[in-house]
């Protein structure tokens, strides 16, 4: 018996003995195992780190090949485990053999000159969805100090101008061997800035700069109709930009936003803070034009149009919009009246701009509400010579079409204008500007009760009279312009006028051609019952615009109504 139990227990220590050496060589390969996975992932890493680097330098060496292009890449990091990838510091160039070649007419497109990335990042992808389900996917895509400059020719671009202004399309699919589906989730890009340059003397024509821009819903899906082929697909599309500028140094003028959004599931785009500044000092600039060119500068708090295209912009290069809302409007307008006039070049009226815009534009609605006009004729900074101010404007305009709509409408453009003139006077003016009559408009209006010694900023350095008193009791008015000369009719009430004729310089008195104007004039209208009723005539000149034509008609009428 005590036999057994001593057989027992050594079988029990050489079974322990035995679990033992098994566990710790079981341990062993375990840590083994364990390392070699280690091993397997740091150097899945670093290979994959190594493709992409070697992908996208075969793609840069391809550009150097074709372009003539000079490449430079400071880092190119990947984490697969994060989903993460980091290019710093990417620099393409252009050779100068090839500038030298664009500039001979060698090369008729636009070529790049530089395009430098301080970063570019890719968050979230998956390596499984790349690999086994062909899906390049990401939660965000961002791009930091993106910097692009161009070259242009001006010569091909005037003869473009001057040609065929009906848009043609662009790219709409695109090839990507391997991957069925491109989604990048939100792309942002931080401090933007592209340039296009004149070829011949390297000024900047147009310069654009950005501060944020975000967008989500561009995803490239596989064309059914073509294989191996991705179309864009923008139907969850949402586009938000902040503080964004583009500056056209060629017209010395600035267009910037504070904020941009635009939701293609409800077509609405809405601009906050959109203005219009010269890129020079306004009174220099005006002092550098001849009379008759006008120096603009405008703000509107916000923009919205409601229906509006995206895809017709994105493949056509045509603006389409249901209608365009703008609340809180400003517009300045400069002229310096000691510039001789030009004699050579008449402003464009608004429907002769529509047709000259290289935009295609399509708007059968605009409204305005809450919008300001000051337009000043100076002679110098601290003195105007006319001074007109618009308040609480309200604007309805219908038919704001290019050429290339023709088809959709045959209707003149239309504008409804209301406000406050000079801040004395109600008043409602409706203008037509048909488009097959291209050199004209008509005009009817009517204005409110006022007190003529408050015209006196408008009407003394047009005609060098002066009302000392008056009472008007309202104004109505129609006139057409044909290109040469405004006519129509007018009748002006009002009581008790009695007025001053002033020497040239403005200043001084001609009493005795005052004393005998105020004997002579028709104080008052009507007189009974006879109202007076005359014609409104205006001798357009070269250098009149839209307003010009406006106001000149108006003060012919006004001096014609007190007569004798």
């Amino acid at each position: 018996m005590p036999f057994v139990i001593y057989g027992f227990r050594l079988s029990l220590i050489l079974c322990y003995t035995y679990l033992f050496t098994m566990f710790k060589k079981w341990k062993t390969w375990l840590f083994v195992l364990i390392g070699v996975i280690a091993v397997l992932l740091l150097s899945a890493n670093f290979i994959v780190t190594h493709v992409v680097r070697n992908a996208v330098e075969t793609e840069l060496d391809k550009l150097k090949t074709k372009h003539d292009l000079s490449w430079g890449m400071h880092g190119l990091n990947v984490n697969i485990y994060g989903g993460n990838m980091n290019i710093d510091q990417l620099r393409i160039h252009q050779d100068s053999a090839d500038i030298k070649a664009y500039q001979e007419g060698k090369e008729n497109s636009p070529q790049l000159l530089k395009l430098t990335l301080d970063s570019l990042s890719l968050k979230g992808f998956n390596l499984y969805n790349i690999l086994i389900r062909r899906k390049f996917q990401t939660t965000g895509f961002t791009i930091t100090g993106l910097d692009l400059s161009m070259h242009q020719r001006t010569e091909k671009q005037k003869e473009e101008q001057q040609g065929d202004l009906v848009p043609h399309p662009v790219w709409d699919s695109i090839a990507f061997l391997g991957v069925q589906e491109i989604d990048l989730g939100t792309i942002n890009i931080d401090r933007a800035s592209f340039r296009i340059l004149n070829d011949s003397t390297a000024d900047t024509l147009q310069h654009y700069r950005g501060r944020s821009l975000a967008v989500n819903g561009l995803i490239l899906e596989p064309e059914k109709s073509k294989k191996r082929l991705m179309k864009l697909n923008t139907s969850g599309l949402n586009l938000r930009m902040i503080n964004q500028e583009l500056e056209f140094d060629k017209a010395n003028y600035s267009l910037s936003y504070d904020t941009l959004h635009f939701d293609k599931k409800s077509r609405l785009l809405r601009i906050h803070g959109l203005g219009l500044e010269p890129t020079t000092n306004t009174y220099d600039l005006a002092s550098s034009y001849r009379l008759g060119k006008d120096v603009y500068k405008g703000k509107l708090s916000t923009l919205q149009a409601h229906g509006f295209r995206f895809d017709e912009l994105l493949h056509r290069g045509l603006f389409i919009a249901d209608s365009v809302e703008v609340d809180s409007a400003l517009l300045q307008v400069y002229k310096d009246h000691k510039q001789p006039k030009d004699t050579l070049k008449q402003p464009q009226l608004p429907q002769q701009a529509l047709v000259a815009s290289a935009l295609p534009i399509y708007i059968p609605l605009l409204k305005v509400k809450h919008g300001e006009l000051t337009y000043r004729e100076f002679i110098n900074t601290d003195r105007d010579f006319l001074r007109i101010q618009i308040n609480d404007i309200g604007l309805t305009a219908t038919q704001l079409r290019s050429p290339y709509f023709n088809n959709r409408s045959t209707d003149p453009l239309e504008i409804e204008i209301s406000g406050v003139f000079q801040q004395i006077a109600d008043f409602d003016i409706w203008l037509e500007f048909p488009y097959k009559e291209y050199e004209g408009f008509k005009f009817r209006g009517e204005i409110g009760a006022f007190d003529y010694t408050r015209l006196n900023p408008v009407f003394e350095p047009l005609t060098k009279v002066r009302f000392t008193q008056g009472k008007g009791r309202g104004i109505d008015f129609n006139s057409y312009c044909n290109g040469q000369t405004c006519e129509g009719r007018m009748a002006m009430r009002y009581d008790e006028i009695k007025l001053k004729i002033l020497e040239n310089d403005g200043n001084g008195n001609k009493w005795f051609n005052t004393f005998i104007a105020n004997i002579l004039i028709r104080q008052n209208n009507p007189v009974g019952n006879n109202l007076k009723t005359v014609p409104m005539r205006f001798d357009i000149k070269p250098w009149s615009g839209t307003i010009n034509q406006l106001t000149g008609s108006l003060l012919g009428g006004m001096k014609e109504t007190i007569k004798p």
